[in-house]
């Protein structure tokens, strides 16, 4: 059997800010098993340089496998690119196979965290951080917010907290109810200001919080990077430290740090879509339309002709 693995582009901006993309190593994996039991096996990375859908399934066409793979590592974010994809291939070519596949690691949240010792105390954390730089190993602080009780004190006081840890970086993250976690099901009543499950990749606000509005959680987020990644004692290790290894890293880090910053803002204010009275968690989990929802929809001005009938094919991509 002949089959094309694909590695589908995703819009989270791991993918699109770092150009320094790790080889898709899951669907590598796969395909050393099915070339070992003598399938003709080929693998598009259409993440790499955000491949347009358009030549995604051109590239599909000329391949004429007998079976797709399309595999990633994006969960919900990535669905929806994947959910246009496969129609479009669908559309070129009716017959073909298509295997979709992807990894949820929180079905098993609770073994997983509970083998990993997740939840220590804080004085434990400080340690943790301590001997790992005196081991010359970086420590990151991931920290989440967008809970719906939080308030501008608390956005501070979190700020003061990461301060105390003094790690070597830091990660913010929001708070993201998937729909396979017990977290959806904790926040069912609270309001989606974002229903865009592209933009449900942990670095955008997707839920409403009642005491501060989206544009101060964001202007804390980008207040704490910024306190945090400029504070004395991080400029200190970002200009000199004994291990030149270590050094590249956290200069590197710095540098992907300069261009998300500005990005995300800009993002924020010109880009990304809010909506002031969403629906429930609940609803908007419950409605048929979730599994995707599209900023736009465009015909394409070359359509492909479909290879089964003969006519024409067209499909609409998001802009």
């Amino acid at each position: 059997m002949k089959i094309l693995l694909i590695n589908p582009p995703h819009t989270a901006i791991g993918s699109r800010i770092p150009r320094e993309h790790l080889p898709p190593l899951s669907l590598l994996s796969i395909g050393g098993s099915l070339l070992d039991a003598g399938h003709a096996v080929e693998l598009l990375d259409a993440d790499i340089d955000d491949m347009p859908l358009h030549d995604i399934v051109l590239e599909v066409a000329a391949c004429a496998p007998d079976a797709v793979f399309v595999g990633h590592s994006g969960s919900n974010s990535a669905h929806p690119t994947v959910a246009d994809l496969t129609r479009a291939i669908r559309c070129v070519t009716p017959s073909i196979k298509i295997v979709y596949g992807g990894i949820f690691p929180t079905y098993a949240w609770k073994s997983t965290l509970e083998r990993i010792r997740k939840g220590g105390a804080v004085a434990t954390d400080r340690e943790a951080i301590r001997l790992l730089r005196k081991h010359g190993i970086l420590s990151m602080a991931t920290y989440v917010v967008g809970f719906e009780e939080e308030k501008d004190i608390d956005y501070l006081r979190s700020l003061r907290h990461l301060l105390s840890y003094d790690p070597d970086q830091i990660q913010l993250l929001y708070a993201t109810p998937h729909h396979w976690t017990p977290y959806a099901d904790e926040e069912a009543e609270r309001r989606v200001i974002q229903p865009d499950l592209r933009k449900w990749d942990y670095k955008h606000q997707v839920l409403a919080t009642r005491h501060v509005p989206s544009w101060r959680v964001m202007l804390w987020v980008k207040l704490i990077e910024a306190v945090m990644q400029g504070r004395p004692r991080a400029l200190r290790r970002y200009l000199h430290h004994r291990d030149e290894s270590i050094l590249d890293a956290i200069r590197w880090y710095y540098r992907i740090g300069r261009k998300v910053w500005p990005y995300e803002i800009w993002q924020y204010l010109f880009h990304d879509r809010r909506i002031a009275h969403g629906p429930t968690l609940a609803e908007f989990q419950a409605s048929p339309a979730t599994p995707y929802k599209p900023d736009s929809a465009v015909q394409h001005p070359h359509p492909i002709p479909a290879q089964s009938s003969g006519a024409v094919c067209a499909w609409a991509l998001p802009g």
